[in-house]
């Protein structure tokens, strides 16, 4: 009966002791200003009754532990309720009901300081998290930025990209050109540099028949003289014969007659008879020599009739014999294999260049004298095949990778170009062919050509 449910008696208060001060149940208690004053409540001990005296009353105070808390309740009533009208087990209930509602209001006190922690915590993570957002925002503003930039830079881009693509292709359409030019004037230059080398033995190669010819030309020469000198004789006896009055004279005749046995024993006519024709089939023999190294030089050197045609790659290569026969006489016996050969689609001159160009080197990697064999032969597959071998010092094998590059030479300086080899490779590259090479210090090297048949693109 302590606690009411509108209100408790004005008889009873109860204070809650925290420490710093006293709290009084219930919180509507209309009367709480009267026992305020009266006693101390330090004074109270636990379990114990303490008394004091009110103007009309006698009072009765006890200190009751919360347990499990640091709180303690002081329970204030008249002395005349507590041994008069209540009975004691009243006081303990009303003792024990208010622990249970301190106890209560204790748990709810520590959930709303845990909830409260709860929320400082979540409060103090929001507003981590606000700052990163934050600062997030702050970076993405900033790449949005950048890429906007980008975006502009891109567009701008995209506007001059076409004119500096065609300005681009310009360039390397005039670079293509002029490659292709310093090309073709290397070629040439490569070419003709090895004419000038081979002039001097195409020369030696012309004098040889023009000298036999001017020697022969010679003797035909003198042999004529003695023939004008018979015939001077004949007709002598001719004109003796057409005179009448001389007719009769037979001793007239019978010396010019004589005459002639002398100037024909003189210039030993029988043997003129034979000699002159030998001469003659002599000198025909060396105009025709000339001619032909002529007309290979012409055909190995002229450039603007290098066409696309069916050649023979045998007869080819004869004829660039005949070229560089001068360089190749005194250093090596020339072996010939030559197979039967289908008619080959190519540029026959560009050929013939690459022929020469391994042929001269092949005499030139001969130090005394060797051995230079050349064979061709046609595979099945619709290739020629063409072996040029030599009897040389051969290339060392740190070197063979290095054979085409351009420039690239073992010679003295001054003695090659490096662009003899490089040409070869670019040439049979040209008719879609290989070039092999295979080569042993001290042994010699060998030098493999595949050529389709038909060359097309």
């Amino acid at each position: 009966h302590f606690i009411k449910s509108e209100g408790v008696s004005s008889n009873r208060i109860v204070y809650i002791d925290f420490g710093e001060g006293h709290l009084y149940l219930p919180a509507n208690i209309r009367s709480k200003k009267t026992f305020s004053g009266l006693f101390n409540p330090g004074e109270v001990g636990i379990g114990e009754a303490y008394r004091f005296d009110t103007a009309d009353k006698k009072m009765l105070a006890t200190r009751v532990p919360v347990r499990d808390t640091p709180f303690s309740l002081i329970i204030v009533l008249p002395e005349l309720e507590v041994f008069g009208h209540t009975a004691p087990w009243h006081l303990f209930l009303v003792m024990g009901t208010l622990s249970v509602i301190i106890l209560g209001g204790s748990v709810f006190v520590l959930r709303i300081n845990n909830r409260r922690l709860i929320l400082q915590a979540r409060f103090s993570e929001a507003s981590k998290q606000k700052h990163e957002i934050e600062e997030k925002n702050i970076q993405l503003e900033r790449e949005i930025a950048k890429r906007r930039h980008a975006e502009e830079e891109l567009k701008n881009y995209s506007r001059n990209l076409e004119s500096m693509v065609e300005e681009r292709t310009a360039e390397l359409q005039k670079t293509l050109a002029d490659l292709q030019n310093t090309q073709s004037q290397l070629i040439q230059s490569e070419k003709m540099s090895s004419v000038g080398q081979l002039a001097a033995g195409v020369a030696h190669e012309i004098n040889n028949p023009v000298g036999f010819v001017k020697s022969n030309l010679g003797t035909i020469n003198e042999y004529c003289e003695d023939l004008m000198r018979l015939l001077d004789r004949y007709r002598i006896l001719e004109a003796s014969m057409g005179n009448d009055e001389e007719i009769n004279g037979k001793k007239t005749i019978e010396e010019t007659l004589n005459k002639i046995r002398a100037v024909k024993d003189e210039i030993d006519l029988n043997f003129i008879q034979d000699d002159i024709m030998n001469l003659i089939e002599e000198c025909r023999e060396g105009t025709e020599r000339i001619i032909k190294i002529v007309l290979d030089l012409k055909y190995f050197a002229h450039p603007g009739e290098d066409k696309m045609k069916e050649t023979d790659i045998n007869k080819g290569i004869e004829s660039t014999l005949n070229v560089v026969w001068n360089e190749l006489k005194y250093k090596a016996t020339v072996k010939k294999e030559y197979g039967v050969l289908p008619l080959v689609k190519c540029y026959p001159q560009q050929l013939n260049q690459a022929f020469m160009n391994i042929l001269v080197n092949a005499a030139q990697a001969i130090e005394e004298h060797g051995e230079i064999i050349i064979s061709t032969r046609a595979d099945n597959d619709g290739y020629v095949e063409i072996k040029i071998s030599d009897t040389g010092m051969g290339i060392p094998g740190e070197n063979l990778s290095k054979l085409f590059d351009p420039f690239f030479t073992t010679k003295e300086v001054g003695e090659g170009t490096g662009l003899g080899l490089n040409i070869v490779y670019n040439i049979i590259q040209k008719h879609k062919g290989t070039i092999d090479v295979e080569s042993k210090v001290g042994k010699g090297t060998t030098f493999r050509i595949r050529i389709p048949v038909q060359l097309r693109g």
